[in-house]
């Protein structure tokens, strides 16, 4: 999964708690790439742990918008 690297002046960082934040469209829990957003639907990159996929719906809660969650 993509590591936090090379952040743009113009990406909006938002924090949701101690470990999770968004930069513009991508969530990340501690510093992997765990999500995308898009204009209505937050879509899971993956199976995560309880304590990621909490982080995940803290992000989605907040946007107010739908989870997708991850299929392989």
């Amino acid at each position: 999964m993509e590591k936090i690297n090379n952040i743009l002046e113009s990406d909006k960082i938002v924090r949701y708690g101690n470990n999770c934040i968004s930069i513009g469209s991508k969530i990340y829990s501690y510093e992997t790439h765990v999500a995308d957003i898009s204009d209505t639907f937050v879509t899971e990159l993956g199976y995560w742990s309880k304590t990621t996929s909490k982080h995940v719906m803290t992000a989605v809660n907040s946007l107010g918008l739908t989870l997708v969650k991850y299929k392989k």
